[in-house]
């Protein structure tokens, strides 16, 4: 089974897709504190990830982990180009502006 990790700003999201991933992925949620490392050691597949996140942001936690993920999808309110410039040199694969759709959200994954 793939292993998700979601690192969001809020405990409601967290809990809606924890609950709507988890009859088809491992899912785990940590805070933005502990993001890089739980990176690390609990090496998910894919890593579900706000930008904008209490005293850090998403782009910060994918620079200090050193885990290769699969497939990373951000989530954010606000695009702009700088944004899409340092998702790309990230690599990360998808970029969801909140509110987004579920079913879409999980084909992604899929």
């Amino acid at each position: 089974m793939h292993k998700v990790l979601l690192v969001l700003d809020s405990e409601d999201l967290s809990s809606v897709l924890h609950k709507m991933l988890s009859t088809d992925f491992e899912v785990k949620y940590c805070d933005a504190t502990t993001a890089a490392e739980t990176i690390d050691h609990y090496q998910p597949d894919a890593l579900i990830l706000d930008l904008f996140l209490p005293g850090t942001d998403g782009f910060q936690i994918l620079q200090n982990a050193t885990h290769n993920i699969h497939t990373i999808i951000l989530l954010t309110l606000l695009v702009s180009s700088d944004i899409l410039q340092q998702a790309v040199d990230l690599n990360i694969d998808c970029i969801f502006l909140k509110p987004f759709n579920l079913l879409a959200f999980t084909k992604r994954l899929s």
